[in-house]
């Protein structure tokens, strides 16, 4: 088993006609997985990894290119929705 997971970041190019396209973001891991769209890519592709290796006791490292992003973090704690801070919390009026 490898001590750690690792995701690329990067962006691939989609054609709407011949003239126009736009870069869409792309992730992909070193387990053979591949998201791409718009939206938290990171987090879903660390959903998708938690649900297949749930013994999984490595880090899960982020890059672009050579860079990288995050902190390395255990792969079972890694971009977990939490509850929502005290401050930012909406109160009824």
């Amino acid at each position: 088993m490898t001590e750690a997971i690792r995701i690329t970041l990067d962006s691939v190019r989609v054609h709407r006609n011949k003239s126009e396209y736009r870069n869409i973001p792309r992730a992909r891991s070193s387990q053979g997985h591949e998201l791409v769209g718009d939206g938290p890519l990171v987090a879903r592709m660390a959903a998708i990894l938690r649900d297949e290796n749930p013994g999984f006791e490595g880090l899960l490292e982020v890059y672009r290119g050579d860079t990288l992003c995050f902190i390395p973090v255990l792969l079972k704690r890694a971009f977990l929705k939490g509850p929502q801070p005290q401050h930012l919390r909406r109160t009824a009026a």
